[in-house]
């Protein structure tokens, strides 16, 4: 269990990390997005193929993972295409942490029916403790009234959207890979694979080209993204065929702390004193899940 967490923990840190570089990168959001799911695909295609090449039957673990790998990356696609749109729209700082929190929530109640894998009494108030640490970290946004009513009306519409394609893919990539044991390596690989093959054929030859531009102007920022969106998910997968759903989403909601200290101290927005008491409250939330699990 301690494993579990600690590549949860992980995953949360890359996690955030990506979404500060994302929300301040280029403007056209899909020819971002075309860009950086580009440079996701081919850094986990050779780990991949080094995973199927060890494996003992690889056409079984390469069949295995394109069949339940086609409908996660439809899922992430729809999560990634969201978060764009709402990062556009509405306040990264509502955006965010409305997105983390309600995602794993949602994740939870969804294991909870139909895997049976309802959290402890110590594990729901862990859950509790972590939501409240997001609220309290959306709850700091600076700017007059009618801006923060704005920045909250969008942000909350686009979190909340994002948050059920959060939960929707929570779900699926545990069933695939704790119920039916793909690996995870493959079973991201083709997910990737998928997101990048959707976005393309939605993207249309101005925005291929667009993409291209946003990786020269911006290389360090699509790079950043492309290399870290991947590293967060695959920590997350093998953290899954470790610990429950019940353990696993919670604890990685702790990305929203993570980043609202990050906008905090790097981009000087909102109170870095609110955001140290958010942590706080979240930390107190991860130690009852792993008390409870």
């Amino acid at each position: 269990m301690s494993l579990a967490i600690a590549l949860v923990l992980l995953s949360a840190l890359a996690h955030a990390t990506w979404n500060l570089l994302a929300a301040r990168g280029p403007g056209d959001s899909r020819a971002f997005l075309l860009a950086y799911s580009l440079v996701g695909a081919v850094a986990v295609l050779p780990v991949a193929g080094v995973s199927l090449a060890s494996a003992s039957d690889p056409g079984a673990v390469l069949r295995q993972a394109l069949v339940l790998g086609v409908v996660s990356g439809l899922l992430h696609t729809a999560y990634a295409v969201s978060l764009q749109v709402s990062y556009r729209h509405g306040d990264v700082g509502i955006v965010y942490p409305v997105s983390r929190g309600t995602g794993p929530l949602l994740a939870v109640l969804a294991g909870a029916w139909v895997a049976s894998e309802a959290p402890s009494p110590l594990g729901w108030a862990g859950i509790a403790c972590v939501l409240a640490g997001v609220l309290l970290a959306a709850s700091d946004q600076p700017g007059d009234a009618g801006s923060r009513r704005r920045g909250v009306r969008a942000g909350v519409v686009g979190g909340l959207v994002v948050g059920l394609t959060i939960g929707a893919y929570t779900v699926w990539d545990d069933h695939a890979v704790d119920a039916r044991g793909a690996d995870p390596l493959a079973y991201y690989a083709v997910t990737g694979l998928v997101q990048l093959l959707v976005v393309l054929a939605v993207a249309g030859r101005g925005r291929v080209s667009r993409a291209r531009d946003a990786a020269r102007t911006a290389p360090l920022t699509v790079l950043g993204v492309g290399v870290l969106v991947p590293l967060s998910y695959l920590l997350m997968l093998f953290a899954m065929t470790l610990a429950p759903l019940a353990v696993i989403a919670p604890l990685r909601a702790s990305s929203v702390v993570m980043g609202a200290l990050g906008a905090a101290v790097l981009m000087h927005e909102g109170s870095p004193a609110r955001r140290l008491a958010a942590a706080a409250v979240v930390t107190a939330g991860i130690a009852l899940i792993g008390w409870g699990a």
